[in-house]
């Protein structure tokens, strides 16, 4: 007897299953998938073992993954996120298709890869429904590659391949017509200071956005490791559809998002056991960064104006006179770069920058010819250095120039009335900076630690915060002076 009259032909019932399914992902998780894990049972959050079962935000995931070709989900740990939009997600595309299908599986290494199209492989094997699917390479454990059909020979067929990979060696010249990028990061210990951040935000934007058509899917999942990775780097990108998930919907009501699974019982108890810092990254979806940083990243994104004139040293300053000025600067040269900034100040007190400049591999004497032509454009009143090393004492620099001493005691000063401008309640002084929200000046200002140490990365070591809280510093350590001018011209975009 053959092997072809040895399988049972579908049955009405599973056609209708079937074809449900190619329609829509969720019916595709409900009534097709489960049936690859039949026999498994899980541990839920009533201490019962159960079978496969998903919540509302699989739901979301499922209608998201659907419409969207280009969509970035933010989940935590232990919530299937490659289960449903990993391996789900491409078994579901290769099943509704009619045509030859293929799709490369990204993670950060290639054994990682391999380990999810292993398991994806062993889903379609497990499934009745693919009874007639016929495996064309039995002898690999994780390459998917099958013929599919639902019957016996005559009926339509369709090649479905999987190929796993490690995103640091994707390479140009593929076109597959899905890709997943499946935690494509490594826990690495201080992601900010990481290379491979970076290397790896460059080759997802270089060469993995441009592998599958804009219509094709490029579903891109994980748990963020720092503000910069890539999972971050697509928010604002008006062509994807970006969601964060964190555990915990919300504090007050004790709400989760996989109630079935991690209630808020258990995942106080996860808290106890992983502790407070690995928690926040893996559950609550704060980056290592983040989880330290002494300003969290919305807090500086709120006082961020995207609108405010950025004004520079090659136009005349219409406010010398009317407003006082202030500057600071953290002083860098080889590893490390300068960042210069200044603020006037409004006639509530509050500070609004008007300037900023990095200044990158300049040596000290070039510095300080650039300090003196800021100050003396921009009228500043007292401007603040970094005099801990004195590189620029004795460079004949503006008497309006005093350097301040990095000791421990005036950076918690500094660091302070930084953090009562950023937190300014109405009626208080605060403080304005320039746009946009993911400035270099912004991620520097946020890769400070709360003990006041700071992440390197390539962009600096949080140069920024350390030049606009001397700035500040400089403001409210003296006399200042303000006329009631137009501040709506003076600032916003309508003079250019």
């Amino acid at each position: 007897m053959s092997i072809d009259t040895a399988i049972d032909p579908l049955t009405d019932e599973e056609k209708v299953v079937i074809n449900g399914s190619a329609k829509l992902f969720w019916h595709f998780l409900l009534k097709f998938y489960p049936l690859s894990f039949a026999e498994e049972k899980y541990f839920m959050a009533n201490k019962r073992w159960s079978p496969f079962r998903l919540s509302a935000m699989h739901q979301a995931w499922a209608g998201a993954a659907q419409q969207y070709s280009r969509l970035c989900v933010l989940a935590p740990r232990g919530h299937l996120k490659s289960t449903v939009l990993g391996r789900g997600f491409l078994f579901w595309l290769g099943m509704r298709e009619t045509k030859d299908f293929d799709a490369v599986y990204f993670s950060y290494k290639d054994n990682l890869a391999r380990d999810h199209t292993m398991a994806l492989k062993s889903y379609i094997k497990d499934n009745p429904y693919c009874r007639w699917w016929v495996d064309n390479k039995p002898t690999s454990d994780s390459l998917v590659d099958f013929t599919a059909s639902w019957g016996p020979p005559g009926n339509e067929t369709w090649h479905f391949v999987v190929e796993p990979a490690g995103i640091l060696g994707a390479s140009r010249g593929r076109h597959p017509k899905a890709v997943v990028c499946d935690d494509i990061l490594s826990d690495f210990a201080n992601p900010m200071e990481s290379e491979e951040v970076v290397r790896i935000n460059n080759i997802f934007h270089q060469v993995v956005m441009s592998m599958p058509e804009l219509h094709q899917s490029l579903l891109l999942v994980g748990t963020p490791q720092a503000e910069n990775d890539v999972l971050h780097s697509v928010q604002k990108d008006r062509r994807w559809h970006w969601r964060r998930y964190p555990a915990i919907k919300n504090e007050v009501t004790q709400e989760t998002q996989w109630p079935e699974k991690f209630d808020y019982g258990r995942l106080m108890e996860l808290l106890a056991e992983v502790k407070p810092r690995a928690f926040q990254v893996e559950y609550l979806l704060k980056p290592v960064a983040t989880a330290d940083a002494y300003f969290p990243r919305f807090a500086i994104d709120n006082i961020v104006d995207e609108n405010l004139r950025r004004w520079t040293t090659d136009e005349p300053w219409p406010g010398r006179g009317r407003y006082a000025t202030y500057g600071g600067m953290d002083v860098g040269k080889e590893v490390h770069p300068s960042h210069i900034t200044v603020h006037a100040m409004m006639p509530d007190g509050t500070l609004m920058q008007i300037f900023e400049e990095w200044l990158n591999h300049m040596d000290f004497r070039a510095q300080a010819i650039r300090v003196n032509q800021i100050i003396e454009h921009f009228d500043v009143a007292r401007f603040f250095y970094d005099s801990t090393r004195a590189e620029l004492d004795d460079r004949a620099l503006s008497k309006r120039a005093q350097g301040k001493k990095f000791k421990k005691g005036i950076k918690v000063t500094m660091a302070t009335m930084f953090e009562k401008r950023v937190y300014s309640q109405p009626g208080e002084p605060g403080l304005i900076l320039l746009g946009p929200e993911n400035s270099r000046q912004v991620r520097q200002i946020c890769a400070v630690k709360k003990d006041l140490s700071a992440y390197e990365s390539e962009d600096g070591h949080g140069d920024s915060f350390w030049s606009n809280s001397l700035a500040i510093y400089a403001a409210d350590t003296g006399p200042s002076f303000v006329d009631l001018g137009d501040v709506n011209d003076m600032f916003s975009r309508r003079l250019r």
